[in-house]
């Protein structure tokens, strides 16, 4: 086998592997349900880039059993992350005790999440990894002819 088809292919799955999964989840989290829980943690992150990322804690009661959770969005995606308006807004609209809309898996009551976004994201990612997948094509076609001549 092609040394050059093999790494071809197994970068085409590597590129597809992350909106796949992103897309999973945000399909996968329609039937989540929601629930009032209350905000215990919150706080504002900075990354290298300067970039400021909102941080939450929150707990939730499912069946008498308490959880805690700090995911946002479903998709691991905060589109507006690096503007510090948003960020700053978000923390202020989440003061700690506040109460909280909650999105739960009910077959998996510790999976949790605020949001349900970030499909524009996630096409986005798919439309990345088309273009990405199409020229490793053309390359590994276009190199595959060379070895051939």
């Amino acid at each position: 086998m092609n040394v050059n088809l093999l790494l071809a292919t197994l970068m085409v799955t590597g590129i597809w592997a992350l909106p796949s999964y992103r897309a999973y989840r945000l399909i996968k989290s329609a039937t989540w349900k929601v629930i009032i829980g209350e905000v215990t943690e919150v706080g504002i992150d900075e990354d290298y880039n300067l970039n400021l990322w909102p941080r939450i804690k929150y707990k939730y009661r499912v069946d008498g059993r308490q959880y805690t959770g700090k995911t946002i969005s479903i998709s691991g995606l905060i589109s507006n992350r690096s503007r510090h308006d948003w960020v700053r807004e978000f923390v202020k609209q989440h003061p700690v005790g506040a109460p909280v809309k909650i999105l739960y898996n009910p077959s998996r009551p510790e999976e949790s999440c605020l949001r349900r976004d970030g499909l524009g994201d996630t096409l986005l990612l798919f439309l990345y990894a088309a273009i990405a997948t199409y020229a490793l094509y053309k390359t590994t076609i276009a190199s595959l002819f060379l070895v051939l001549l």
